[in-house]
């Protein structure tokens, strides 16, 4: 594979997840949604999922930071990393359920 289909690989791969943060800023892509879409989507389920959750409109970086500290969830963790247990804490805890 040659240095420039990495970089294009790469960049795809940014595009992809900043459309990702984008849809969930807006509030078009809810917590439960975006993780049954992981499921079918590589670069969605290989995010982090804190980055993703701090973007959720009225949700901001202490809540969800309090949120994982609670769960026991690692700031580093990746989307389909979750239990749906923990994915169901973690939408009670931040009131989206």
């Amino acid at each position: 594979m040659s240095q420039a289909s990495v970089h294009r690989k790469a960049a795809a791969v940014r595009d992809h997840r900043e459309a990702i943060e984008a849809r969930v800023s807006a509030g078009s892509l809810s917590l439960h949604s975006l993780f049954e879409e992981s499921a079918d989507d590589p670069v969605l389920a290989e995010t982090k999922l804190l980055g993703l959750v701090e973007s959720i409109p009225d949700i901001g970086k202490v809540q969800t930071r309090r949120a994982f500290e609670a769960i026991g969830l690692a700031e580093t963790v990746r989307v389909t990393a979750t239990s749906s247990a923990e994915r169901l804490e973690l939408a009670e805890r931040l009131g989206l359920q």
